[in-house]
């Protein structure tokens, strides 16, 4: 049985979390795959409520009220080395500083659709290679006992 793609999208503007949520529908039917995403409006409240969460791929808004979506990168660094982050925003002036935290991407709003599925295939296949390198570790072990 296949895995459920896990997605989390920090976004204020509620308009932008819609046809975010959206595109992400549209990608899941597409490829027949369930996918359960978190929306959250701040990145205090990501910290409050998703931290005990794994997630495939987070997307933050980086002009966010309170904490911006680059702090919040950051504190997501401290704990999750390797999750996908992406970047979504109006605002270019943060580009680089997505190199600091290890953003997979920046995508500016409006997203365009194909982009956005690009990233999500991307985060599908990661976490299928990460599924069959668990499998072979364990199959390894396996075999390792039987000796």
């Amino acid at each position: 049985m296949e895995h459920t793609m896990t997605i989390c999208y920090c976004e204020d503007e509620s308009a932008q979390a819609k046809a975010f949520a959206i595109k992400i529908d549209q990608w899941a039917k597409n490829k027949n795959i369930e996918v359960h995403a978190d929306l959250f409006e701040s990145a205090e409240e990501y910290l409050f409520k998703a931290e005990q969460n794994t997630y495939d791929v987070i997307f933050l808004d980086i002009s966010m009220r309170g904490q911006n979506g680059m702090e919040l990168a950051r504190k997501i660094r401290e704990k999750e080395k390797d999750v996908i982050l992406v970047f979504v925003t109006s605002d270019a002036s943060y580009v680089f500083d997505g190199y600091e935290v290890g953003a997979y991407r920046y995508l500016m709003k409006p997203v365009d659709e194909k982009k956005l599925w690009e990233i999500l295939d991307y985060a599908r296949t990661q976490r299928e290679v990460e599924e069959e390198g668990v499998k072979y570790r364990e199959k390894k072990r396996g075999w390792e006992k039987e000796r």
